[in-house]
């Protein structure tokens, strides 16, 4: 899985929003790795 998909994946089973510090943290990626993901606004109603 690439990160894109990582953090796609992490976000989408968050029910609170994550910085990109939390995300790396709990996948164990590099944070710059996740700050240069372009992903698209995931707001939950």
């Amino acid at each position: 899985m690439d990160a894109k998909e990582t953090v796609l994946k992490v976000l989408g089973d968050s029910p609170e929003p994550l910085k990109a510090g939390d995300i790396a943290q709990k996948k164990g990626l590099d944070k710059k790795e996740v700050d240069n993901v372009s992903v698209p606004c995931l707001g939950k109603n």
